[in-house]
């Protein structure tokens, strides 16, 4: 009696390890960041010199020089950029600056990039990296979220551009669907 419940009791944990991993995913998106349709903070400053009503939606990428998925990401830099050359891409990189300005030598990136610091992340909202926004060209958040691949980085910005449709039709005074 006390082997067969030993058995089944044992059967049962056995079953219970098994199970433990196998719903849970390997990425799990954080909640964070600034709110969709608020306004992305600094764009002026950022952007100065450019009249950003030229271009046609802006995708900010959070980046860390410390993190795996942020330096295969960087590696890509260009291909998104190419991607989506109507919009103007900007990074924020946090990390060391001689880590930062080595990354930009060895990836050949001419995407601006501007250094984040800790005492940003309440200004953004944004202390997980990769995280990407896509904006409108006023500045309006249309898209945003935590990323794992580069691919998710084009859904992403897939999502922000249909945004980006949607308010060209509305302001122009198209109908919408």
């Amino acid at each position: 009696m006390m082997r067969h419940l030993f058995l089944k009791l044992y059967r049962y944990v056995y079953f219970l390890k098994s199970q433990k991993n196998k719903d849970i995913p390997t990425f799990m998106p954080r909640n964070q960041g600034l709110p969709v349709g608020g306004q992305f903070p600094g764009l002026t400053d950022a952007y100065a010199h450019t009249d950003l009503k030229e271009q046609d939606g802006i995708i900010v990428l959070f980046l860390s020089t410390t993190c795996q998925t942020c330096i295969e990401i960087f590696t890509a830099i260009d291909r998104l950029a190419e991607r989506w050359p109507s919009k103007k891409m900007l990074l924020f990189i946090y990390g060391d600056d001689a880590e930062f300005r080595q990354i930009q030598r060895e990836n050949q990136i001419e995407v601006p990039m501007i250094p984040y610091e800790q005492t940003q992340f309440e200004l953004y909202k944004t202390a997980i990296f990769p995280y990407v926004y896509v904006l409108s060209y006023q500045g309006i958040i249309l898209a945003q979220g935590t990323v794992n691949a580069v691919e998710k980085v084009d859904e992403i910005v897939n999502k922000g551009i249909e945004g980006i449709e949607y308010t060209q039709l509305t302001e122009t005074g198209g109908e919408t669907v």
